[in-house]
Order: C-alpha cells, then structure tokens, then sequence
C-alpha cells in the first residue's frame, strides 16, 4: 500500500509461454480495483511477482523469470519505480540471483523493504532441473540502485530433503524492518521421513 492509501496488486497470468506480470490499483480500499495492466513486458515466462511500497512511495517489484518458456531455468529479477494514479513507472528489471555456476536456479522471491535496505530472497535450486534446497538472498542498502552479490543463507541448504511445496513457497517468508532486522522463515521436508521449519534471523 502507498502511503496516500493506494492498494496495489501484482500477479502473473497463468499458463502462457511469453506471459508478463500484470497489476492493478485500488483507491477505495479494496472495493473496487481498476483495469489490469503490464507491469513488464519480458521475452520470458514471469511469474511469482511480490511488491513492496518503501515509506516514502517507491515501489519495489520482484519475480522469476524464465527465458525459455514456463517450465525452463528460472532466474530472479527486480526493478523499482513509483505510481501515479494508474499509472506504474518501473525501471528495466534486472537479473539479481546470479552465481558463478550457471547451474543453479532461483525462483518464487520474497521481498521486504525497510527504509533504503531492500531485500530479496529465493527459492535456492544448486541445479535448475532439481527441486529447491536452501534459500539464495541478495541486499540493497540503497534503495534497489545496486545489490550485494547473491549467496545462499547459511543453513538454510542443511540435511532434510528439498523446501517445502508450492504452498509454502507462495507465502510471506522474509520481513525485515528499520533497524536492519531481519527474519527468514524456510521449511524442509524429506518424503516418508520428516519435515523441518526454521526461523532465521540476522542484522
């Protein structure tokens, strides 16, 4: 929500190849919403987007992406703007889930935005063809122009199979706020074995 009160609303289109996020906006506290619209277009599959207003009105977008269709390798992407009446200015998004091995994948990301910190966490794949294990992140200190390089939260990809479902995935699992405290919340689960959620904390 913006702070003159706008709610704002995110989501990706469904089984579509080439299909982009798409939003709307709220005056009237959720009653009513207006005309849906592309947030980005993309040449890939964008899907799992979060949104996040900073105190002083910036929107923070981030989402996967998948170049090569929906059921491809997947990267995380970000892009920040401001919105004005209907109309949402973002910047081009860029790709912040990198590592050197060009294995991995990273999907389903998880935004919190306290002051110019802005962070993002994903679903952490050591190969892109393989289920989550372990949670990547990745931090702005100034308000989403540059991003520390990407690693994996520590423990997170410990013993216990693979994260937990879509189910989980979909949930709110990272909040931080203005004193640069952070929480982290991630399951574990091994089939017919047992299951594990841990809650993270870090300055």
């Amino acid at each position: 929500m913006t702070p003159d009160g706008t709610l704002l609303l995110a989501w990706a289109v469904g089984r579509n190849d080439d299909g982009d996020i798409h939003w709307t906006s709220s005056t009237d506290q959720g009653r009513t919403f207006g005309a849906p619209r592309v947030a980005l277009s993309t040449d890939g599959y964008s899907d799992a987007p979060k949104l996040a207003v900073a105190q002083d009105g910036r929107v923070h977008l981030a989402f996967a992406e998948r170049p090569g269709g929906m059921f491809a390798k997947a990267h995380v992407r970000y892009a920040h703007g401001s919105v004005e009446g209907a109309e949402l200015s973002l910047s081009p998004a860029r790709r912040i889930s990198d590592f050197a091995d060009e294995e991995h994948g990273a999907d389903f990301p998880h935004l919190a935005v306290a002051g110019d910190r802005v962070h993002v966490a994903w679903e952490h794949h050591p190969h892109f063809a393989e289920q989550a294990r372990g949670m990547g992140m990745t931090l702005s200190r100034d308000g989403g122009q540059t991003f520390l390089p990407p690693r994996v939260v520590p423990a997170t990809d410990a013993p216990l199979g693979e994260n937990g479902r879509l189910q989980g995935k979909l949930m709110e699992k990272l909040h931080g706020n203005e004193a640069g405290r952070l929480a982290l919340v991630n399951s574990r689960f091994q089939r017919g074995e047992g299951s594990r959620v841990r809650l993270f904390f870090a300055d």
